[in-house]
């Protein structure tokens, strides 16, 4: 039943966890691996209602390797909808830190007349495409996941007007069948869109990223551990900042989850 005591939230809860070598980036870790630690004790939540509408990320703080906490706090729950807050806190020279939070929209969905507008990029099929060889690359998180490039050269000297577009096809190296969890880590596995504007590596770092997610449980389970195929790009670099949208689909076009971020960026 829906309610709202005095403080205005239902219940609170903080669980401990380790961070993940797999998941490393240059200096921290991946951040779609943030975005899923933010996601899966809501996931796993006694008082869980529904599947993931929204979740929007803020990446406050650098993490380092070893333990942290994430409190999650049930806000509203309501008949279609409830509404959490969850913070990624670490023990960091004896102070504790807010490195990331996150606020999600859990959605119970009910059939009705649905249609869908977005269409998915023309690709070739995975199959036909070489996997991109990652062994050599230093962020260990990109040898976690089978990619296959489409298109999108990344360090190409390009009119910076110009629509590019990173298309790739993607899955868990491992074969892993897909979760919301780690749905919501390949959103965040696209080439930085910045290198398709500049020749060179310049530094970046997520600032907040939003995530819509237009699948059910049926439908993750259809993908199972396929591929995925996502669309990305961006429309504005503008001092010191950048954004990023992308589309993820299933292989039978059905739009699986929708992207927009905005990452920080130096060019000296």
């Amino acid at each position: 039943m829906a309610g709202r005591p005095p403080d205005g939230m239902i219940s609170e809860t903080t669980a401990s966890y380790e961070t993940d070598d797999r998941y490393w980036n240059q200096i921290g870790p991946f951040g779609g691996w943030i975005a899923a630690a933010l996601l899966r004790p809501v996931l796993d939540h006694p008082e869980r209602h529904g599947s993931p509408l929204s979740i929007t990320i803020n990446f406050a703080a650098a993490i380092r390797a070893g333990r942290y906490d994430v409190r999650v706090e049930l806000l509203r729950r309501n008949r279609s909808t409830s509404f959490w807050f969850v913070r990624f806190l670490q023990e960091q020279d004896g102070e504790t830190v807010h490195c990331a939070d996150a606020t999600v929209v859990m959605a119970v969905r009910r059939p009705m007349m649905s249609f869908a507008i977005a269409k998915p990029p023309e690709a070739q099929a995975p199959e036909a495409i070489a996997p991109a060889n990652m062994e050599s690359v230093r962020a260990a998180w990109m040898r976690q996941y089978d990619l296959r490039f489409v298109s999108g050269q990344p360090f190409t000297e390009r009119p910076a007007d110009e629509d590019v577009h990173t298309v790739a096809w993607v899955r868990e190296r491992d074969e892993s069948p897909l979760t919301f969890a780690s749905l919501l880590a390949m959103c965040d596995c696209s080439f930085p869109q910045i290198f398709h504007r500049v020749t060179r590596f310049v530094p970046i770092s997520t600032v907040s990223m939003t995530v819509y997610f237009h699948a059910s449980d049926d439908d993750l389970g259809a993908v199972g551990s396929d591929f995925i195929l996502y669309d990305a790009t961006m429309r504005v670099a503008y001092d010191g900042f950048f954004d990023e949208s992308s589309t993820l689909y299933g292989r039978d076009g059905k739009l699986l989850a929708t992207m927009e971020q905005i990452v920080w960026y130096k060019i000296s």
